[in-house]
């Protein structure tokens, strides 16, 4: 609401956009934490956020998708658009490996060792800090030998995790993977075509249009 904060601020260089809902809750959950400590320390007598109503995320339904769409995405001609043609590999990547986003992130090439991907999962790291081991199959370990020239330790071109969803949005719309609704039982599932016979309440493939939000 405030673009001009950054405008203000000599030699920033931050981009003013839209962030999503779940985004902007963690801001608040953050600064929630930073001004607690302001209060344990003496500094503030008061949260500025005290009585504000913290929503929680919101996070739609799971969608899943199958090895033959995750095939045809990866075969795809994206060579002339080469920032789809890189969000696309590293999709693929993160499909093959099993990775949160956030972790995927993080992975370096000195985490690649002896034809497997090793990582301890942020999500779990104070629970239970172990160090995962995913063997690369071949279509991961030819997206790695195809990005070995990047500069420094990166493993693959990434850009940040909102840029990487609009991505991969556009990448399954050009790949022709679309989300299907059943107008009945509002189930959602992913494909060329819907399925013939809704898996959840049995109405026929008529009952099935295009999901208005493409992932």
């Amino acid at each position: 609401d405030y673009p001009e904060l950054y405008t203000e601020v000599k030699g920033s260089q931050s981009v003013v956009s839209e962030r999503g809902r779940n985004t902007l809750v963690g801001f608040m959950k953050r600064l929630k934490v930073f001004f607690s400590w302001c209060i344990d320390e003496g500094i503030i007598r008061e949260s500025p956020l005290s009585g504000f109503d913290m929503p929680a995320e919101k996070y739609g339904t799971p969608i899943y998708i199958t090895k033959a769409e995750i095939h045809k995405i990866f075969n795809h001609d994206f060579s002339a658009e080469p920032h789809l043609d890189r969000q696309r590999d590293i999709f693929v990547f993160q499909c093959n490996v099993g990775c949160r986003v956030g972790d995927l992130l993080r992975l370096k090439k000195r985490d690649v060792i002896n034809g497997a991907v090793e990582y301890i999962p942020t999500k779990t790291i104070k629970e239970n800090a172990r160090t995962v081991v995913v063997p690369l199959n071949s279509v991961a370990q030819e997206i790695v030998d195809r990005y070995a020239g990047l500069p420094g330790d990166q493993l693959l071109p990434f850009d940040s995790s909102e840029r990487y969803n609009v991505s991969i949005k556009t990448v399954f719309e050009k790949a022709g993977i679309v989300m299907w609704e059943c107008r009945n039982c509002g189930h959602l599932v992913t494909g060329t075509t819907a399925p013939e016979v809704c898996p959840v309440c049995a109405h026929p493939q008529a009952f099935f249009e295009v999901h208005k939000e493409n992932y």
